[in-house]
């Protein structure tokens, strides 16, 4: 009997420990919870209050004039394509220009949409963009190009000993 009351006194101490921690851990992830959730908000609202200094006015009906409505009329001129790819590789000028969206910081995620982005603006089109996979591989490359050109700038010194 007194082994049992043993067993039972270490099974309830252990149950009470694991209880506490789990209540520990659940008050952890609650307060991470709410810090993540007023962080998103926080964001949200800021980032909304920026698309709306961003979006267009609109003109007045009045302001528009017969000349608008002529132009709307005509035929649009042809969409450019702008190549992209080639023999299975992305031509010089793509992986420039994603090597300097890189260095001014744009993700490796956003690189393709930024690209599509300023095409749609300049009313282009391209042929197959990079993966993010393949624009990680062109900031590997733009790496090892900005090491190359540190080493060549730096002098060597010849010490004679």
């Amino acid at each position: 009997i007194t082994k049992l009351t043993e067993d039972k006194e270490k099974l309830t101490y252990t149950l009470n420990k694991t209880e506490k921690k789990l209540r520990e851990s659940e008050k952890r992830s609650t307060s991470k919870l709410g810090r993540c959730q007023k962080r998103y908000y926080r964001m949200k609202s800021k980032y909304k209050a920026k698309l709306q200094r961003i979006k267009p006015q609109k003109m007045p009906a009045e302001s528009c004039s017969a000349s608008d409505s002529a132009v709307s009329d005509e035929e649009e001129e042809p969409v450019t394509v702008v190549p992209t790819f080639s023999k299975g590789h992305y031509n010089a000028k793509v992986r420039e220009c994603c090597m300097e969206l890189l260095a001014q910081n744009v993700g490796i995620h956003n690189v393709e949409s930024c690209i599509n982005a300023v095409c749609d603006f300049v009313g282009c089109k391209t042929g197959p963009l990079p993966s993010k996979s393949t624009v990680a591989n062109i900031m590997v490359e733009a790496q090892a190009i900005s090491h190359v050109q540190i080493a060549d700038s730096v002098p060597v010194h010849s010490t004679n000993t």
